[in-house]
């Protein structure tokens, strides 16, 4: 193996080193020398594997894949490194991601203290621990569309109601911690209470939805091979993800456990609640995963009355405006109703997708 390090730190990206000619390195301190120095043990750097980031997909793109990339858990030191060939860079690679996951255990029990030491360990158990590699990607809202009937978990990006923007090459890794409820992200690993509690990034798995795992059934502008995308409803809008594994294993256990949660979460929430209008009238909208829609009026000091009430099974299609209406047909005579939630109403589409995917998911209709 060889650190390349120094070359990335002083040359542009995505410049290709020579392998037997190198341009001049920190490590060559002495040109002048006939033949090479001896190293000093004091300058070598050390890594620790506890919960480290490795990857293959590190810059500069190279003909025959030999690169290393390898990130501390802090963040704080990172190095490059070479191979001989493509064979040696993937017999290295696994060898490390192998004994990083000894650590995971540890590195688990560790977390579940600091969550005991803040009172929320009772809910907060660790599902899932690891490195994502982050694709900086952008998002343009194309039109809206409904999310009833369709297919659960056959989607691939050329069916997404969104226009998905690849990056022009930019990753980042980050930390991905998946609980009974959540999914959180890390710049590095949390090694305080306070670093814990404050994530980047946090999704709810009940407003989180799996859109695309692995390679796709159509045509796709990026290499989807070890990848998955999440959407996300919120009170901004939808929030769009792509990550990428290291490995097929990965791949199956973060797809198996996000889905796993994502049915967990609905199945624990059991029911949500919301303000909205209907008819110019004050109400509440109340969405149970076993007892379906109920609306409630809501005028000051009036009593609360239920002004519509229909079982999931009803549900003929939902769609919504992108912008603070939902609407909903249960067929029959009142047909398709509409609610106006006074904000974005991304996060309560995303939640009944999740009710409903947890009642097929019972009724054993997905493995």
């Amino acid at each position: 193996m060889k650190e390349v390090s120094p070359y990335f730190k002083n040359s542009a990206g995505g410049t290709s080193v020579g392998w037997d000619s190198p341009p001049a390195s920190p490590l060559q301190r002495q040109p002048s020398s006939p033949g090479p120095q001896p190293r000093n043990l004091s300058e070598a750097k050390h890594i620790s594997l506890k919960m480290a980031y490795v990857s293959r997909r590190c810059t500069p793109t190279d003909p025959e894949p030999r690169y290393l990339e390898i990130w501390a858990a802090d963040g704080q030191d990172t190095l490059f490194l070479r191979a001989k060939d493509e064979a040696s860079a993937r017999s290295w690679a696994g060898a490390i991601q192998a004994q990083i996951s000894t650590f995971i255990p540890w590195v688990k029990d560790e977390l579940l203290a600091l969550l005991t030491a803040t009172g929320t360990a009772g809910n907060q158990d660790i599902k899932q621990i690891g490195w994502l590699t982050e694709q900086v990607l952008a998002v343009t809202p194309c039109h809206p569309m409904p999310f009833w009937p369709f297919d659960l978990f056959s989607f691939h990006p050329s069916s997404l109601p969104f226009c998905l923007q690849l990056p022009s090459g930019g990753t980042a890794p980050t930390l991905a911690l998946l609980t009974e409820k959540e999914l959180l992200l890390y710049c590095s690993l949390p090694q305080t209470r306070e670093a814990l509690s404050r994530p980047a990034r946090t999704a709810p798995l009940i407003a989180t939805r799996l859109v695309h795992s692995g390679p796709s059934k159509g045509s796709v502008p990026y290499d989807a091979e070890l990848s998955f995308a999440l959407r996300t409803g919120t009170r901004h809008g939808v929030d769009t993800h792509l990550f990428s594994v290291e490995s097929p294993q990965e791949l199956a256990a973060w797809t198996r456990q996000l889905v796993d949660g994502c049915h967990r979460a609905a199945e624990g929430v059991q029911e949500v609640s919301t303000a909205c209008t209907w008819n110019g009238r004050p109400c509440n909208l109340s969405v149970h995963i076993d007892k379906g829609f109920t609306l409630w009026a809501a005028e000051p000091g009036a009593a609360r009355a239920v002004l519509l009430r229909q079982p999931f099974e009803k549900l003929q299609m939902s769609s919504d405006d992108g912008t603070s209406l939902l609407f909903l047909d249960f067929g029959g005579a009142e047909g398709e109703i509409q609610l106006d939630l006074h904000s974005c109403p991304k996060t309560m589409v995303f939640i009944i997708h999740s009710f409903l995917s947890a009642k097929v998911t019972r009724l054993g209709l997905l493995a």
